[in-house]
């Protein structure tokens, strides 16, 4: 390169800085527009995404664009100007790039509650990473903390003129959130969120991603005062007591089993796939025999604990704010709680269980579940002997004997609410096609596709064969003790598929789940014989679930009894849910709708029974052996409350490397891959003893 090129270079630069300074409002808009073409580009995993987008949603576009706009402005109001514009457009960069490796992983974008579950996910990022990936990830991002501070120290310093910057950055401002609120009134943008993929597809990422992080919560209704809350519920109580009196089988309480299953389905829905056999015979043959629907959810791939949420308690997800997991924010406050099947049937003289077969922090479950009425928790902590698939998540067949303790821990009729794990991604992209099950998949589809679909379908098989057991299970228990169980079966989501290449052949759409439910014992079998089969929201789920089984509660609950189907009904669960985890709760008195109690973990508790001190041959350090009951490779040994390294002998013994001294105090907890202590048992004194 010659001077004369090096001069023509450096005047060209020249010309550009000063054009940008002097239209600097231009030179934002423009980076603005750039950086949201690229952004969009990335959500759809096409290069010519963004501008496909422009071109099919320009309002939209033009929307995203000032919001970008807006937010850059901000730095006009600083010093160092181009290090904030640089720093802001390089995060909503890392953003977008975030965005296009979730979508990639799971279907479902990303949103602000991401951020708020992330210390649970470390543990599964195993699943999702290689550990190249990973240290390339922190090296990345090392390397843009490095790049970052030497840009701060370099960083020109411009004299900020406020008389003219804070101007400019108020009309920024007001140009965004005028052009925000004419999107919203024309329709051109919703704030809640039926379809969450679908709504950052059409609405953009930029957009939907600020409505996750600063929209929370159920917005108070216009009319929401405790005359209203008042006349509503009277209302209820009175046209409920005759639907009640109608529906309800006094003296029959059965047993009701739900069973939450990871990104389930029927894969014979799925068009262009020819079958030598059917990937899940059993659940087909419920759905044939038993009241079934399809169940329809608000994102794919995941969002497994909204789902819950919805079956739960009954009410909708929309009316709190974008991607917004009512788990991490509302329900995990201390005074917070919900009213839900479990709370009900628990008023009506129930034993409550929850049980996953994965941890009990993930989603805060561990808290969460004392907020809706469980009286315990079975995680994967307190379970033992529990199998893995190729992914590391432990298989489904655990659950039927872990149901099964529960509904032998006590005399009373039981409610047990399991979510299954089995069934999720991130699907290997080299499992080879398995003949047996398919003899065509659509050509359309790619060779790592195929492989994943063929492993998906594998797990199907597996998952079915649960289904078929415990309920088995059920009816042989049912036989030996005469107590009845109505079985709520559904999927909470379908699995990461490439869904803008898949016809179904059932008519439906990737947001439509499936459920069944299936009686155990001959007045159930009588009871629901009439009931047909009905296509629900997830938040319809848990009502129908309780009429099956002829119980009644709950003012949600009744809302849905009295004004469901009609136009009040929105407006009506609205009001009633506001009221109940926001307001001031005048449908209870004042009061919380239940007392929240301490969850207990585990359905069998753990207990040390001896302690013996093993001395070092100088090659080994000390050890304790503990004795006792229900331990499992969770348990960790603690000496006078620090944890130490300890070891899983099996189920009534471990080792631990410490040396202990006689009155120490020996605890056992079991703890979560994160570090989350979810229980233990009471201390044990060592002895003089060795």
């Amino acid at each position: 390169m010659n001077r004369k090129t090096v001069i023509t270079s450096a005047l060209r630069i020249t010309k550009l800085r000063r054009f940008s300074e002097k239209y600097h409002v231009l030179t934002y808009f423009l980076l603005a527009a750039v950086l949201n073409l690229l952004i969009e580009s990335l959500a759809r995993l096409d290069p010519l995404g963004g501008i496909r987008y422009l071109a099919d949603r320009p309002a939209q576009f033009l929307l995203n664009t000032l919001l970008l706009f807006a937010v850059f402005s901000a730095s006009l109001l600083f010093r160092r100007r181009l290090f904030v514009l640089t720093i802001t457009a390089l995060g909503w960069l890392i953003l977008g790039i975030a965005n296009a490796v979730l979508v990639s992983f799971r279907a479902a974008p990303l949103s602000g509650i991401d951020f708020a579950i992330l210390r649970s996910c470390f543990p599964i990022i195993k699943t999702y990473l290689q550990m190249w990936q990973a240290v390339l990830i922190i090296a990345f991002i090392g390397l843009l903390l490095f790049l970052a501070v030497r840009f701060f120290l370099r960083a020109r310093k411009f004299k900020v003129r406020f008389g003219r910057e804070i101007p400019l950055f108020t009309g920024a401002m007001l140009l965004c959130a005028i052009a925000f609120s004419l999107s919203v009134r024309t329709g051109a943008v919703e704030t809640s969120f039926t379809d969450l993929p679908g709504a950052y597809r059409d609405y953009g990422f930029v957009t939907c991603f600020s409505l996750s992080v600063v929209g929370r919560g159920i917005e108070k209704p216009e009319d929401y005062s405790e005359a209203a809350v008042r006349a509503l519920t009277e209302t209820l109580n009175r046209e409920g007591d005759s639907i009640r009196n109608s529906n309800t089988s006094v003296g029959f309480k059965p047993n009701i089993v739900a069973v939450q299953l990871e990104s389930f389905m029927d894969p014979e829905r799925i068009g262009g796939v020819g079958w030598k056999d059917s990937p899940a015979p059993f659940f087909a043959y419920l759905k044939e025999t038993y009241p079934s629907g399809f169940l329809r959810v608000n994102t794919v791939g995941a969002g497994t604990a909204n789902t819950e949420f919805e079956v739960l308690t009954g009410i909708d997800l929309t009316l709190f704010g974008a991607g917004e997991y009512p788990y991490q924010t509302i329900l995990g406050e201390e005074d917070a709680v919900s009213e839900s099947i479990a709370s009900v049937l628990k008023a009506n003289g129930y034993r409550t269980h929850a049980v996953h077969n994965h941890s009990g922090s993930f989603y805060d479950r561990y808290r969460v579940y004392g907020a809706l009425g469980f009286d315990d928790f079975v995680p994967l902590e307190y379970m033992n002997q529990t199998e893995e698939n190729l992914l590391g998540w432990a298989k489904d067949e655990i659950l039927t004997d872990v149901i099964l303790d529960c509904l032998n821990a006590s005399d009373s009729p039981d409610f047990v609410f399991a979510v299954s794990v089995q069934g999720h991604g991130m699907y290997p992209v080299d499992y080879p096609l398995d003949n047996f099950f398919t003899d065509k998949l659509p050509s359309e589809w790619m060779e790592e596709e195929r492989a994943q679909f063929s492993y998906y379908i594998s797990q199907v098989r597996e998952m079915d064969e649960f289904i078929r057991a415990l309920t088995s299970a059920l009816e042989e228990r049912a036989n030996e003790t005469g107590e009845e169980t109505l079985l709520l079966l559904y999927g909470d989501h379908l699995p990461c598929l490439p869904y803008e290449r898949i016809a179904f052949a059932d008519g439906s759409d990737s947001l439509n789940s499936e459920y069944v439910l299936v009686p155990v014992g001959e007045s159930l079998k009588n009871r629901i014989a009439s009931m047909e089969d009905a296509d629900l929201e997830a938040w319809q789920t848990g009502v129908r679930a309780l009429d099956a089984a002829g119980a009644d509660g709950g003012t949600v609950f009744r809302c849905h009894r009295v004004y469901g189907g009609t136009e009040s009904f929105g407006d009506a669960l609205r009001l009633l849910a506001y009221d109940m985890l926001y307001g001031e709760r005048f449908a209870f008195g004042g009061n919380p709708p239940f007392e929240r109690d301490h969850v207990i973990m585990g359905i069998h508790q753990i207990r040390i029974d001896k302690v013996i001190r093993v001395q070092g041959d100088g090659f080994v350090d000390d050890l304790l052996t503990v004795y006792g009951e229900n331990f499992t490779p969770f348990s960790v040994v603690c000496v006078n409350g620090r944890a130490v390294q300890t070891g899983f002998i099996s189920s009534e013994e471990l080792t631990a490397e410490a040396a202990a001294k006689p009155g120490d105090r020996i605890t056992v907890i079991q703890r979560t891959e994160d570090f989350v202590t979810l229980g233990g048992c009471e201390p044990v004194s060592v002895s003089n003893d060795p």
